[in-house]
C-alpha cells in the first residue's frame, strides 16, 4: 500500500515537471513567433508595390521637416525642425526679403519660400512642407515691418468717483470696478471722459443706492447707438457708524413694540375667551335657575289650587252638617 502511494506521487510531480516544461517551451516560441511577425510588419510598411516593380523605401517617406528656414537679409537665429512658428522685426525701409527652406528628405517638397513683398506692420509667411508619402508640416514666419501699431482703445479715458478711489485704479481696458461708500447719500458723483467727442455715456444704477451691494454701469455709445464700451462699477455701501448704532436702536425699539404689542393681542384673545367661557356658565345657570323658578311656579299652583279644593270641601261639609242638625229637631 505504501509503495503505491509512492508511486503515485512520483507520477505526479514528473506529471507537473512536463506541464512546467512545456509550457516553457510555448511561451518561448510564442514569442519568437511574434518577434517575427512584428519585424515582418515592419518590413510590409517599409514596402511599397509600384506596378510590377517592388520597391523598398526607407523610414523618411514620411518625414515632413525642414533641416534650416530662414530670410534674408535680417535673417533669425535659433532654427529647430520642431518649432513651426518664428517672429522677426525688420526696418521699415525693408519692403522686400527673400525666404529660403531646406527638407530633411530629398524627396521632400518645399512651398512658399521664394521673394515676398511686405507691407508695414505684421506679415505672415507660411512655407509648407510635403512628405514623400503626403505628410505635410506648415512653418510661419511672422515679419514685423517697422514698429509695430498697437490698436487703439476705444470707450473712456477717465473715470472716477467723487471721493472715493476706485480698485483697481483705471485703466482703458480695465471694464470691472469696487468702491466702498459710507454715508447716507443715495447717489454718487461719477466723473467720465470718452475716447471721442462723438461718445456718449449712459449711467445705469446711480440712484436710490442702499445698504450694501450696488450695481452702476456705464454704456459708451457712438452718437448712433452703436456699442463701444461697457465699464461696471460694484459700490459695497454702508451706514456711517453712529447712524448704524441709531440704525440698530431703532431696530431694537420696533423689534420691542413689535413684542408688546404681540403680547397685548395674545392678552386681549385670552381675555375675550375668559369672558366668553364666564358668558356660557351663567347662561347655562340662568337656564337652570329659569327651570328651577317655573318648576316652583307650578307646584306652588298646585298647592294653592289643593288648598281651594280643600276649602271648598271643607265649606260643602260644614253646609251639610247644619241642614242635618236642623231635620232631627
Amino acid at each position: 500500500m505504501k509503495n503505491q502511494k509512492k508511486i503515485i506521487s512520483i507520477m505526479i510531480f514528473s506529471g507537473i515537471i512536463m506541464f512546467s516544461l512545456f509550457m516553457s517551451k510555448s511561451y518561448a516560441v510564442k514569442e519568437e513567433d511574434e518577434g517575427n511577425r512584428t519585424q515582418g510588419q515592419n518590413t510590409v510598411n517599409a514596402i511599397k508595390k509600384d506596378n510590377n516593380t517592388v520597391k523598398v523605401e526607407g523610414s523618411q517617406a514620411n518625414n515632413a521637416n525642414l533641416s534650416n528656414l530662414g530670410i534674408k537679409p535680417y535673417d533669425f537665429t535659433g532654427f529647430k525642425y520642431g518649432t513651426t512658428s518664428y517672429e522677426v522685426k525688420i526696418p521699415e525701409n525693408t519692403d522686400m526679403i527673400e525666404v529660403y527652406a531646406t527638407a530633411q528628405h530629398e524627396k521632400a517638397t518645399i512651398t512658399g519660400t521664394g521673394k515676398k513683398k511686405l507691407k508695414k506692420g505684421k506679415n505672415n509667411i507660411e512655407v509648407e512642407v510635403t512628405a514623400e508619402d503626403g505628410t505635410k508640416k506648415i512653418y510661419t514666419i511672422q515679419i514685423i515691418r517697422g514698429e509695430e501699431q498697437e490698436e487703439k482703445q476705444e470707450g473712456l479715458s477717465k473715470l472716477s468717483i467723487s471721493g472715493l478711489t476706485l480698485s483697481p485704479e483705471f485703466n482703458m481696458d480695465q471694464y470691472t470696478y469696487m468702491v466702498s461708500y459710507e454715508g447716507e447719500e443715495t447717489q454718487l458723483t461719477i466723473q467720465t471722459e470718452t475716447t471721442s467727442q462723438d461718445y456718449t455715456v449712459e449711467v445705469i444704477g446711480n440712484f436710490g443706492l442702499e445698504e450694501g451691494e450696488n450695481m452702476i454701469t456705464l454704456l459708451v455709445a457712438k452718437k448712433n447707438g452703436d456699442h463701444v464700451a461697457t465699464y461696471q462699477i460694484m459700490v459695497y455701501k454702508s451706514l456711517p457708524k453712529e447712524k448704524e448704532v441709531i440704525h440698530k436702536e431703532d431696530d431694537v425699539s420696533k423689534s420691542m413694540i413689535g413684542a408688546m404689542v404681540a403680547v397685548g393681542i395674545i392678552f386681549f384673545l385670552i381675555m375675550m375667551i375668559r369672558i366668553k367661557q364666564k358668558k356660557s356658565h351663567f347662561v347655562e345657570e340662568y337656564s337652570e335657575t329659569s327651570l328651577y323658578d317655573e318648576k316652583a311656579k307650578e307646584e306652588l299652583e298646585d298647592e294653592k289650587n289643593s288648598l281651594k279644593e280643600m276649602d271648598k270641601e271643607e265649606r260643602e261639609n260644614k253646609k251639610k252638617g247644619k241642614y242635618k242638625g236642623k231635620r232631627f229637631k
